[in-house]
């Protein structure tokens, strides 16, 4: 009979009514575990039952015939008791593991959710006020808790399907925007649009029939331009009497025209005049 070691693993829960990065979904209250030798027979199998401490870390520990190729399976579930072949939330496994004759080992395994929230496409930019879209999926597959630079904005959410949109609060700053959805959580980055300025704010004797570029350009409060802004333009009179196509304006008559660019409540705006 060969010597034997132990096998040491640790679980920290994550926290259910925090933002933090963990890949055990929130709902998960079991954990199943087990070591298999290297036929992949199994030798030791335990359960790990979620505490109501949320800041708890589980231990389990196996005393094993020593040996080399060991792997472990690390299997977690919703329910305390899985009905036959309902599939885990999220699985793990580590293999090459060694057990040395009276030595305990550490054993670091990542769990993989079955599903998590994944982000397609986002509003990269915007001004306070402003509509930001995130089309993605998995939103609605558990609880969903939406932040920006760690400030919540769960009250001004609104989900339709795999589209999630909020208003940009007034006090909203740069940093991730996060899905966090069971615990499982997609990111992209955000800049919020403070000041939005035009090379000139009055331009005179344009002709009819001629184009101007009104070229803008967008910061954040720390005063870093932002590539690509996303802006919206209008001006005071519209088709028949001008065109405008993201700040390229064509006035069809005469008088003034007002161009107006935005991002929520962040305005710019210019005079345009004819002779």
């Amino acid at each position: 009979m060969s010597p034997k070691g132990n096998l040491n693993i640790a679980v920290r829960w994550p926290a259910r009514g925090a933002f933090r990065t963990q890949l055990i979904p929130t709902s998960a209250n079991l954990l199943r575990i087990q070591v298999r030798d290297a036929s992949g027979d199994p030798l030791a199998t335990t359960e790990i039952v979620r505490s109501g401490d949320e800041s708890a870390i589980a231990t389990a520990s196996f005393s094993l015939p020593s040996g080399t190729g060991r792997s472990i399976l690390i299997q977690a579930f919703r329910d305390l008791v899985p009905a036959p072949g309902v599939p885990p939330v999220a699985e793990g496994s580590s293999t090459s593991v060694s057990v040395w004759p009276s030595t305990s080992t550490a054993v670091h395994v990542v769990l993989i959710p079955a599903d998590g929230p994944v982000i397609f496409s986002m509003t990269p930019n915007g001004g306070p006020g402003s509509l930001l879209r995130v089309v993605g999926g998995n939103f609605q597959i558990g609880t969903l808790n939406v932040s920006l630079a760690g400030q919540s904005l769960n009250d001004f959410v609104t989900l339709r399907g795999d589209l999630l949109e909020f208003a940009l609060p007034p006090d909203a700053v740069d940093g991730p925007v996060v899905i966090d959805v069971d615990g499982v959580q997609a990111t992209r980055s955000f800049q919020v649009i403070r000041t939005i300025s035009l090379a000139s704010d009055v331009i005179t004797g344009v002709a009819i029939g001629s184009t101007v570029d009104l070229q803008a350009e967008a910061r954040t409060a720390s005063g870093q331009l932002i590539a690509d802004p996303v802006l919206r333009w209008s001006v005071d009179r519209p088709d028949p009497e001008s065109t405008l196509d993201q700040g390229a304006f064509t006035p069809l008559a005469t008088g003034t025209f007002v161009v107006r660019v935005d991002s929520g409540t962040v305005v710019a705006t210019a005079s345009v005049k004819t002779p």
